[in-house]
């Protein structure tokens, strides 16, 4: 299937901003940024193992 996933844990802050978005432009504005932190103490990369629990 060659895709990948990454499981990201929000903080309170990046939760509220996420809630706060008003339209899909913002939202895609604040995952963005979370994406590119890429903090590896808050983030688990799934590979293509996600496939299967997805189903």
């Amino acid at each position: 299937m060659g895709t990948h996933a990454i499981l990201f844990a929000l903080d309170a802050t990046d939760s509220a901003r996420i809630l706060a978005c008003e339209d899909g432009d913002a939202l895609i504005g604040v995952a963005a940024e979370v994406e590119e932190r890429r903090d590896t103490d808050r983030l688990c990369e799934l590979d293509s193992f996600w496939d299967a629990p997805h189903r």
